[in-house]
């Protein structure tokens, strides 16, 4: 069929697996758990996902790619499987995670997904940790309904809206239906509050579709018996669904050609001695590898097609092929397998619209629908490696959300040299540039945007996630109108958190930035809502309330500053809007409104009944006039992590610790002065 050399040892199959030099008792009691056909399979894929990283761990990226789970409970998967906390995964792990989960009883499948899905780690599941569950897996893994046996290929992800129902009646309905379903299982099958354990057992057994979705994750279909019989009684063939081409290969051996077996069996590459072995010699998870054509080079009349992968410890694989035909055949079946598309064959690249450090934007048109859409295009080779791990996390979060609030992410591409995020196309502008441009918002018109900010914040934190960096710079319009939809982007800084987690990074930009950051006493998703009542001044006075041209006067005045209503100014607007102000930006975190009781504030709640539509135009000259939009520190001053002297009687010197490349335009040397 085909013929390949790779750069491989000549080494039989077990003793070729990179294990430790002394394996411990414990990794022995674990393999007992396993058939020889699966300890073998195990070890063969442990050895290929190790080698995209160190060679003896598995890292998170690589982890995440084959046992996924979207959001906050993919994080704690890999929580789960890290269990001596060390930020990767060794083979006992790697053994302990798989075997506790898939060759446990039915009780110990229910604890794993239990501690999953318990984000505050108290031993109940309530309200908000399943709120948080379902919203992430969507309202169908509460079917009652047996789904082992009819199970998409990603059943994790966030269900779709309706095309037809306007988005944001159709989106409030579904937020409603996630709150009912919950409050209605926890009544059902607990107390009315949370679920214990024992009740949580209860409402898996009722529940099978809940069990089906975690099943997936594992992948056992990847390395139990069944895949390996499956594969090895296979004739040698081409499938017409691209899941499956075999045959004889060769592996190059100093000038010699040796004679070998392959199977590409949906994504995965099994190499065997011959076509009689019963075990693999080589495994290699194929997704997110690059199958490539190795130009005219040959050997013995034989073609190329080059196995390789971002990290640069992979290696390379060659294949090689008796001619161009099958080794395009070959080549058409190992990328299907690998899932890397390439941008040119779906986009046709427009002009640049915008430009950062690290990335740039681009208008793109879709070959199939002619739509443009914005590509942000960025270059690893500028990025660090903690720059790489920050866009991995922004990546995984822009995956799950779907909101007419938060920017569509339709795609991403990942080649050798750039990662593509293809996204909706926003063509009108910053909701800073429209301030600056209109000064004056009516009152109304602030409620019903702020309305739009809330809602969007309440999505993301009911999906546990805080985004740390709400401006008007990351707030997009999609039109002109007096109203116009908003749209939040740039996750550049957002985090993945529980209902209890406890933040300590301090990151944001300054004037939008909630005091709990500043003074690093740990903070929640409720920083998120301290921005929204910053803008909402902003909309409503055409300056900060906290601003001045000094950084640490400005920092000062965020940490102890007083917020005032007195001018003639606020004359203007009703009591309802001093009311949200001073509710939502609390200094006290504990005092300040959620996104979720925000919402639900006169001011925003009832706007159309209390709040005039217009202000007369005289007026608002008059608002103009007094107003003067203030752009001392407007979105200038960026920062990722601070450090406190506070020893200082003056004041507070924050001085920037990480990340230099990243300071924003006022910044020098590190400090923020």
């Amino acid at each position: 069929m085909g013929i390949c050399s790779a750069k491989l040892k000549p080494v039989s199959p077990i003793r070729k697996i990179i294990l430790p030099s002394k394996t411990s008792s414990n990794i022995k009691t674990l393999l007992t758990k396993f058939t020889k056909e699966e300890t073998i399979m195990l070890q063969l894929l442990f050895a290929d996902l190790s080698r995209r990283y160190n060679k003896e761990t598995i890292n998170k990226d690589t982890f995440s790619s084959i046992f996924y789970l979207p959001g906050l409970l993919g994080e704690r998967l890999f929580g789960y499987f890290d269990m001596k906390k060390t930020h990767q995964i060794d083979f006992e792990c790697f053994l302990s995670g798989i075997a506790n989960y898939c060759k446990g009883q039915s009780d110990r499948k229910a604890r794993v997904i239990f501690e999953l899905c318990d984000s505050k780690d108290d031993l109940v599941l309530d309200a908000k940790e399943m709120q948080i569950v379902v919203a992430l897996l969507g309202l169908e893994v509460l079917d009652k309904s047996d789904m082992s046996s009819d199970v998409s290929d990603k059943p994790i992800k966030i269900k779709k809206r309706s095309k037809t129902a306007p988005k944001s009646l159709n989106m409030y309905h579904e937020e409603l239906s996630v709150y009912e379903q919950v409050n209605s299982l926890i009544k059902t099958f607990g107390n009315g509050e949370a679920l214990t354990f024992t009740q949580f057992q209860e409402f898996v057994k009722s529940v099978p579709s809940f069990v089906v979705v975690f099943d997936k994750c594992f992948n056992e279909q990847l390395w139990n018996n069944e895949f390996l019989e499956d594969t090895i009684t296979s004739s040698p063939r081409k499938s017409l669904s691209h899941s499956q081409i075999s045959g004889e290969l060769y592996m190059k051996f100093g000038d010699k050609l040796i004679s070998k077996y392959g199977i590409l069996q949906d994504k995965v590459l099994l190499l065997y001695e011959n076509i009689n072995s019963k075990y693999p010699a080589e495994v290699v998870y194929m997704e997110g590898c690059y199958a490539e054509i190795i130009g005219d080079y040959y050997i013995s009349n034989k073609f190329g097609i080059s196995i390789t992968h971002q990290c640069q410890n992979f290696g390379e694989i060659l294949l090689w092929s008796d001619s161009r035909k099958e080794r395009d055949d070959w080549l058409r079946f190992l990328e299907y397998a690998s899932k890397v598309r390439k941008f040119k064959e779906f986009y046709t690249l427009g002009e640049k619209i915008g430009h950062g450090k690290f990335s740039d934007v681009y208008v793109c048109t879709e070959h199939a629908t002619y739509k443009k859409w914005a590509v942000k295009v960025i270059a690893k080779s500028k990025l660090t490696a903690l720059e790489r791990d920050l866009l991995q996390g922004e990546i995984s979060i822009l995956k799950i959300l779907d909101h007419p609030g938060v920017i569509k992410t339709k795609e991403i591409f990942d080649s050798k040299k750039h990662i593509l995020i293809i996204m909706e196309l926003v063509e009108g502008g910053e909701l800073f540039d429209r301030i600056v441009k209109k000064k004056v918002f009516s009152e109304y018109s602030a409620s019903k945007i702020v309305k739009q900010l809330l809602e969007a914040t309440a999505y993301l934190h009911d999906l546990g996630i805080v985004h740390r960096d709400i401006k008007p710079e990351n707030i997009l319009l999609t039109d002109n109108s007096d109203i116009p939809f908003v749209k939040v982007a740039d996750f550049g800084l957002s985090k993945l958190a529980g209902p209890n987690d406890i933040q300590n990074l301090a990151c944001g930009t300054l004037g939008y930035v909630a005091p709990e950051v500043l003074s690093q006493t740990g903070y929640n998703h409720k920083v998120d809502v301290w921005s929204v009542g910053i803008i909402a001044y902003l909309l409503l006075r055409g300056r900060l309330p906290f601003d001045h041209k000094e950084k640490q006067i400005l920092i000062d005045l965020t940490l102890r500053g007083s917020l005032s209503f007195e001018e003639p100014y606020w004359k203007s607007f009703t009591p309802f809007a001093i009311d949200f102000l001073t509710k939502i930006i609390k200094r006290n975190s504990d005092d300040r409104l959620s996104s979720r009781e925000a919402l639900k504030h006169n001011w925003i709640k009832n706007a159309d009944i209390l709040i005039p539509r217009a202000i007369d135009k005289k007026k608002m000259e008059e608002m103009n006039i007094e107003k003067g939009v203030s752009s001392t520190n407007f979105g200038q001053i960026q920062y990722r992590e601070i450090a406190l002297n506070i020893e200082n009687p003056i004041g507070t010197i924050y001085e920037v610790q990480s990340m230099p490349e990243l300071y924003g335009s006022d910044c020098s040397n590190g400090k923020i002065n």
